[in-house]
């Protein structure tokens, strides 16, 4: 970090606490994580380059999606999509951010145990209609398109639609199988196990 700092590579500093923040986050310091977020995120915001304003955000919004910090995920997530969608469209960024805002309605639910009722119900299929248009955007990367793989399965799950959420946490297993995605594949077994009849 320290040559970085010296260089005055703004970019790459920026990434490199993106790199930070996820390993921290991974080892579950997610204060760590993001204050290293935050900091990549002002560097963005300070270069005024759109895309990692829009995907910092969308990161730090799944952080405190994991946290339980709905309110403050709620505000970054909608921040990364309406930077997404000024103009021109930045499509990846749109896909990325609706993804987590789709994980964000769905965590709502969950913490409310709200599943059944008509509120939560409405949620999820707000959550999946976020995941359709996620998955319609055809530049979403493979890495990203494989977490709303996993996302559309756990609205599934959430709305009792086993066969179904079966069916697509199965893709989205074998695309982070394909592309080596370790983290990803990991999170679809775990969630593979929580269906009936496992």
């Amino acid at each position: 970090m320290s040559y970085v700092e010296q260089s005055g590579d703004i970019p790459l500093k920026s990434v490199l606490l993106y790199n930070l923040g996820e390993l921290a986050a991974a080892g579950r310091q997610f204060d760590r994580a993001e204050k290293l977020f935050r900091e990549g995120l002002a560097l963005a915001t300070q270069m005024k380059d759109r895309e990692y304003v829009s995907t910092w955000s969308t990161i730090l919004g799944n952080l405190l999606v994991e946290q339980g910090r709905f309110k403050e995920a709620a505000e970054v997530i909608l921040h990364a999509l309406s930077v997404g969608r000024a103009r021109p469209l930045n499509q990846p960024c749109i896909g990325f951010a609706l993804t987590a805002l789709a994980n964000l309605r769905c965590a709502l639910v969950e913490n409310a145990r709200a599943a059944k009722s008509p509120g939560g119900r409405r949620a999820l299929l707000h959550a999946r209609t976020d995941i359709q248009r996620a998955l319609s955007l055809g530049e979403l990367e493979i890495e990203r398109r494989t977490q709303a793989q996993l996302a559309q399965a756990r609205i599934s799950y959430l709305l009792g639609e086993f066969p179904l959420a079966r069916i697509q946490a199965r893709q989205a297993s074998d695309a982070a199988q394909q592309y080596e995605l370790q983290a990803i594949q990991e999170r679809c077994q775990q969630f593979l196990e929580l269906l009936p009849g496992a």
